[in-house]
């Protein structure tokens, strides 16, 4: 607003040497129209009809050119400092976390998740989630010019491991003796989790793991995969106990959730390949 009751009109300039009017009102609108210059600043003035000027007023006027920018988002466990893969768009924990990344910005205004202001150090931050919960992390970045940079890191936290049920056949039982085995067996079972999904399951024999994260046999032990769906969450195995010597050999089954956890389910039985031969009994 210009105040003078023998008010003419406003003149602006960028140098202060150079004039152009901008109203005959005293209620006044300056448009600016941006170009390559970062900064520029305006000076105004207002001109009585007697050709008095006031004195001036100068405002700078910022241009921000590119919106800022969220990138190289990272989510690490919080100790230890081990990157969580991202699966799918989610990012599958079982542990507290913490997210880091880049921003790249003119003239912050505010950089927040939810209603949490974020630190930054220089261009990079590294954000402690306080309640380490499932749920969708909103990363937004504003500059003073009001642009805006969403971006959104998906977790699914989850402390709970798979079930697994598995069984073996033939057993048999001599001579007082339970969970005999001969030839080639058999094992089946399934993988389950209530609160996630089954990421792998794989076959240990004796402590030494025999099938891969896909079910395939990693060595010459006498083990077929015949069904192995759904990430593990069923599976059979052939096993050719010739292979073993005559003695005990612990079955077991690892399944692991997306969020790295894991359970072991084991069970014991005696190789003895006599068992597979008849057996001739006489009385007098």
């Amino acid at each position: 607003n210009a105040s003078d009751s023998h008010f003419s009109f406003v003149e602006y300039s960028y140098d202060g040497t150079s004039w152009n009017s901008v109203s005959e009102n005293k209620a006044w609108t300056f448009v600016y129209t941006p170009d390559e210059t970062e900064e520029k600043t305006v000076i105004f003035r207002s001109v009585d009809k007697a050709g008095n000027r006031s004195q001036t007023i100068e405002k700078k006027i910022v241009t921000i050119q590119n919106e800022p920018l969220i990138s190289e988002i990272k989510v690490f466990a919080s100790e230890g400092e081990k990157e969580i893969s991202l699966q799918n768009g989610t990012y599958y924990l079982n542990k507290d976390f913490k997210i880091k990344g880049n921003v790249s910005y003119k003239y912050l205004k505010s950089f927040k998740c939810g209603e949490n202001e974020i630190s930054l150090n220089e261009n990079s931050f590294e954000y402690n989630p306080s309640d380490n919960k499932k749920g969708l992390y909103e990363l937004k970045v504003i500059d003073k010019a009001g642009q805006s940079f969403i971006s959104n890191v998906n977790v699914f936290y989850d402390e709970k491991a798979p079930e697994v049920e598995f069984t073996v056949s033939p057993v048999v039982e001599r001579d007082q003796k339970k969970n005999l085995i001969n030839g080639e067996i058999t094992v089946s079972g399934t993988a389950s989790d209530t609160e996630d999904k089954v990421s792998f399951t794989k076959l240990i024999l004796n402590d030494e793991e025999v099938t891969d994260s896909s079910g395939n046999p990693l060595s010459d032990k006498g083990v077929t995969k015949s069904v192995y769906s759904d990430s593990g969450m069923r599976f059979t195995y052939k096993i050719d106990t010739t292979k073993y010597d005559k003695n005990n050999l612990k079955i077991e089954i690892l399944s692991q959730d997306r969020a790295g956890n894991q359970i072991k389910e084991s069970e014991t039985y005696y190789v003895d390949q006599d068992t597979d031969k008849p057996v001739i009994s006489s009385s007098t």
